[in-house]
């Protein structure tokens, strides 16, 4: 995993501290072939989604060449189960190689609005229980 870059986006929204108060109940993935331009991808996301729905901040891990999904999956393992469930829904898209994944911990599962937000390149790959 040379290159590999996962990043907390810290400090940005507010409603971070109800994780450490309530704990997060979903992590919802989405994952692409983004370039130098993911910020202006990430901002799309996070707007479509509402950042007062926030649980704690977003969670990015990109590298700079395509790799296997999985290898962006892992460091956002939250159960035995999690990374297979979350490989096999990517793998459905189908996703098998990718540069991002963006995990986002929510208290409730987004809309369905919100999934697919326009002139966004990544694409949802499911929602989890946390």
């Amino acid at each position: 995993m040379s290159g590999l870059f996962c990043h907390l986006l810290g400090g940005i929204y507010p409603n971070s501290l109800l994780s450490v108060v309530c704990g997060p109940h979903f992590i919802s993935l989405w994952a692409g072939n983004i370039g130098s331009d993911l910020l202006s991808h990430l901002t799309i996301l996070y707007a479509s989604l509402g950042h007062s729905n926030f649980q704690r901040d977003p969670e990015v891990c990109a590298e700079r060449e395509r790799v296997p999904i999985e290898e962006l999956l892992e460091p956002f393992l939250v159960s035995e189960g999690f990374l297979a469930d979350a490989v096999a829904a990517a793998k459905r898209q189908p996703l098998h190689l990718a540069t991002t994944v963006v995990a986002v911990h929510t208290a409730d599962r987004p809309a369905q609005q919100a999934l697919h937000p326009f002139g966004c390149g990544l694409r949802f790959i499911g929602t989890f229980p946390d």
